[in-house]
């Protein structure tokens, strides 16, 4: 049961970033009300459930750094795309390396 919870609160505080766009696109509140109110929390949540899990379920503290970790290096990644893409684009109007331009490609 503590397992399950402890998952439950992992994927709770970690599902709040992709959603944190959405809702100020929406009007509901702006970009950085949202970091600070809900993203901010989260992450430190995030990161004190993770070491707090090193005391009582190694395996699932194993797992869940690999999951931050991951994320980190994804985040990484695509802000070097996103940079490179704008310096590349940067004699043009519009940067042509968006996902939505190139159908079929990632």
């Amino acid at each position: 049961m503590k397992r399950a919870l402890t998952i439950l609160l992992l994927l709770a505080s970690a599902s709040v970033s992709p959603l944190i766009f959405p809702i100020a696109e929406s009007g509901r509140s702006s970009m950085d009300v949202l970091a600070k109110l809900a993203l901010l929390p989260a992450a430190v949540l995030l990161l004190i459930t993770v070491g707090m899990l090193y005391r009582f379920d190694e395996s699932l503290a194993r797992t869940s750094t690999i999951g931050l970790a991951a994320g980190a290096v994804a985040t990484v990644a695509l802000v070097f795309g996103l940079v490179s893409c704008l310096e590349i684009s940067r004699d043009s109007w519009a940067c042509s390396c968006s996902i939505s331009s190139r159908p079929g490609r990632l």
